[in-house]
């Protein structure tokens, strides 16, 4: 029996209906679907199709339902279909949901009132289209300062992200560390890196940038979906994000904020995966004067789960070392589908960064030696026996 997702094999098995049927992996990861499962389990049960209709998510992190069957004539291959939820029971609900309908058809004039109404407070004018070219479709991300569109480019008819700076924050240091972010990501040309194409003002005054949209899964959401990882999926991971900062790091540019959600990894456990780095919001120069004043003194900059001590004690003061030891951090996290340190609060949480040992009993014990050495390495709390930049840490990850 051969299972085959999105055209790559995950699973062999010479009989279908054997009871010791192995559990499938891609590149080593567990993946046997709920879909898959039931099959395999029913199969045994001498059921020969059968299909799953509480929604599930799949490999990619889609919410969809399936159907499955074996070919007929005992024949040891079967074929699983899925469709998103979205689209598989649009016409359904409406079908069996008449009432409902008639109520949303009443209740339609006024809340199209109030989304218009609330468009044009927020855009003036209108409808959200930016410089009569970038269409918005859906948030997709909300920061403190800014938000995350999904857009069409009606010029070039292609899928875009756009990053809009608040209208209260389009000032001061929000709105210098927005440009910054906008001229890092210009300069780096890594395949990892996030790419800009385009740069705007809202007619309510509040600028944007637009960059690729990436259809994929952060790291936290594939941790969400698949747990924790193995050490060849982590390795593959943290060597590509150590490819992307590198180029960054070799131009006197620091991160300052890697964690998970920061992280997306497209076409996961598919000859095609690849990973984008994202949100260089925080991202500080070590070379520069230019962006002393947008760090206020004894500001704490990034997410304290995955920030290296010295960020806490001399955030002015931090160097590419600081994105080593998060690189650590999400390493671990990877590794063990938990942060080194889960304290009750912020506070707490800072005391543990600065003056905790993190606790190595908690990564698998069937790590290599190798892998073991590089996390003691990347999570040392002096940032001068830590490797001193990503490409010092790629070079230790495949010793």
């Amino acid at each position: 029996m051969t299972l085959i997702n999105d055209g790559g094999q995950i699973v062999s098995s010479s009989d279908a209906t054997n009871t010791e049927v192995a559990r499938p992996t891609i590149q080593g990861q567990a993946a046997l679907t709920q879909i898959a499962s039931a099959a395999l389990s029913r199969t045994r049960a001498a059921q020969r199709s059968g299909f799953v209709l509480d929604p599930y998510v799949n490999h990619r992190g889609r919410r969809v339902v399936g159907a499955w069957s074996w070919v007929p004539g005992g024949s040891p291959t079967g074929v699983i279909i899925e469709q998103e939820v979205s689209s598989a029971y649009w016409f359904h609900f409406w079908l069996i949901s008449p009432v409902l309908l008639g109520l949303c058809c009443l209740a339609a004039p006024p809340l199209v009132y109030l989304a218009k109404t609330r468009l044009k407070r927020k855009w003036r004018g209108g409808l959200p289209m930016l410089d009569g070219r970038y269409q918005l479709s859906e948030l997709i991300g909300q920061g403190g300062y800014s938000q995350v569109f999904g857009a069409t480019d009606l010029q070039l008819d292609r899928k875009v992200a756009v990053k809009v700076l608040s209208k209260r924050h389009s000032k001061g240091v929000s709105l210098g560390r927005f440009k910054r972010e906008v001229r890092i990501l210009a300069s780096l040309t890594h395949p990892s890196t996030i790419r800009v194409f385009d740069t705007g003002v809202c007619e309510n005054g509040s600028p944007f940038f637009v960059m690729e949209l990436v259809d994929g899964l952060t790291l936290s959401q594939l941790v969400e979906y698949h747990g924790q990882q193995t050490e060849e999926t982590t390795l593959l991971i943290i060597r590509q994000v150590c490819m992307a900062l590198a180029e960054a790091h070799d131009a006197g540019l620091v991160h300052r904020d890697i964690k998970p959600q920061n992280i997306m990894v497209s076409h996961f456990g598919t000859a095609e995966q690849f990973i984008k780095v994202l949100d260089f919001g925080l991202g500080k120069s070590t070379v520069s004067i230019e962006d002393e004043h947008l760090s206020s003194s004894g500001e704490i900059a990034g997410t304290v789960q995955f920030m290296a001590p010295e960020c806490v004690v001399s955030p002015e003061q931090v160097s590419p070392a600081a994105d080593v030891y998060s690189l650590g951090a999400v390493m671990f996290y990877l590794l063990t589908g938990k942060p080194i340190f889960e304290g009750k609060n912020k506070l707490q949480l800072l005391s543990q960064v600065v003056e905790a040992t993190w606790d190595s009993s908690r990564i698998p014990a069937a790590l290599s030696l190798q892998a073991v050495e590089s996390l003691h390495s990347a999570l040392a709390k002096d940032p001068a026996i830590r490797p001193q930049n990503a490409s010092e840490f790629a070079d230790l990850l495949v010793r």
